[in-house]
């Protein structure tokens, strides 16, 4: 999420709040919708990556463990 793109914020923020999940709003400094500042594609990328990293890793636990 881009902290320039002040109107999608708003609305991300409370479909966030419908989630009864583990998540978070992830707010990328100076950047605007479509990521195209210096970096800021990097950087939600770098977020995305971490996120189904720790995800995948604890689900492959759980199939380990024998959990649904």
């Amino acid at each position: 999420m881009g902290a320039l793109d002040t109107r999608l914020l708003g609305c991300t923020r409370v479909a966030a709040d419908w989630m009864h999940c583990d998540h978070r709003v992830e707010v990328v400094p100076g950047a605007g919708h479509l990521f195209t500042e210096p970096a800021a594609l990097d950087i939600a990328a770098e977020l995305t990556r971490d996120w189904y990293t720790t995800r995948l890793a604890r689900a492959d636990t759980r199939a380990l463990q024998g959990s649904p």
